[in-house]
């Protein structure tokens, strides 16, 4: 199907709220983190703020923060530790480790209390980036429980919980160098880390019934890209270029709910919809007339969080007819 013969569904403004920087991830069930302003905000589906966390120094620090599944306690990557604080404002424990420099980390909280985060650990020597690492640590008490070098000179980095609440997948940008992805699962005793094959995949999203994960292009490998969970096998991939004419897909995607993922153009003239299971072009998301709401941020459960440039304002979105 060509661009132009598909379908067009409308969009619904399910909520617009303006809400402090402009900065959003995802978290797993429904919901995302707003980050970059003097607080780290959880909301939901319909912008309600569901926990609020004070970032102190952290604040416009570029390093992506966690939070626990029970929106109790905050993980803040910080330029040379990383801290947990909860709800009123309480450090309750701190990891040292070596000032980032010009690169910067991120972290991300399984189901199973661990959090796992990225991080220098040696120092470096003179002039050079310190060896990169993705720690295990646990989350009552911030203490290491593994340890595994990535070998990455990370730009920065971003973690994706998998549904069944143990995976965890990391993407790494090596600016125009690289992207590289890894898994780890942490079985109670060790963690075990596994890197996909090729430097040049951004990993996106997870499906939400865990057997597929979404990548998006990095330097000359075109196209978004669908890959089996447990083999990285390339299971379906879609050329942007073949598909809007002038322009790839941009870095931003994810899956809309197990039928549907929800793609943009890198220009972000185009919000396409996708088949979740092949790639194909299933239909056109038409947004209102005059709104710019990019990048699409999905949540799994047919809605995804954006932020309107023009206005200033977050917006909740869902299909109209979904």
């Amino acid at each position: 199907m060509r661009l132009l013969d598909a379908p067009r569904v409308p969009v619904e403004v399910v909520a617009r709220r303006r809400l402090p920087g402009h900065v959003v991830w995802r978290l797993p069930g429904g919901r995302w983190t707003v980050e970059r302003g003097p607080e780290l905000l959880v909301v939901d589906a319909r912008l309600d703020v569901l926990a609020a966390f004070a970032l102190g120094d952290a604040r416009d620090w570029r390093g992506i923060h966690a939070v626990s599944p029970d929106l109790a306690v905050a993980v803040l990557s910080l330029p040379d530790r990383v801290r947990a604080v909860d709800r009123r404002n309480r450090a309750l424990w701190e990891f040292p480790h070596p000032p980032w420099g010009d690169n910067s980390g991120s972290a991300g909280i399984a189901a199973d209390g661990v959090v796992w985060v990225t991080a220098p650990v040696l120092p470096p020597p003179r002039g050079a980036h310190a060896p990169e690492w993705w720690l295990t640590l646990d989350l009552g008490t911030g203490r290491l429980l593994g340890e595994s070098p990535t070998a990455t000179d990370a730009a920065g980095s971003e973690h994706l919980i998998h549904p069944d609440g143990r995976r965890v997948g990391l993407s790494v940008g090596e600016g125009q160098d690289a992207a590289r992805i890894f898994w780890g699962e942490y079985d109670g005793t060790r963690a075990t880390v596994r890197q996909a094959a090729g430097d040049d995949r951004v990993l996106i999203d997870i499906s939400p019934d865990g057997r597929h994960y979404l990548t998006t292009p990095h330097g000359t490998n075109p196209g978004i890209a669908l890959h089996d969970m447990e083999t990285d096998e390339l299971v379906a991939r879609l050329d942007g270029w073949s598909l809007f004419g002038d322009n790839d897909f941009g870095f931003h995607a994810g899956f809309l709910d197990d039928e549907l993922v929800l793609a943009c153009s890198e220009e972000e003239d185009h919000l396409v919809l996708l088949d979740a299971r092949t790639l194909a072009l299933r239909a056109v998301a038409d947004l209102p007339r005059g709104m710019a709401a990019y990048p699409p941020i999905t949540g799994g459960d047919g809605s995804w969080l954006c932020h309107d440039w023009r206005t200033g304002d977050h917006l909740a979105l869902r299909l109209a007819d979904g």
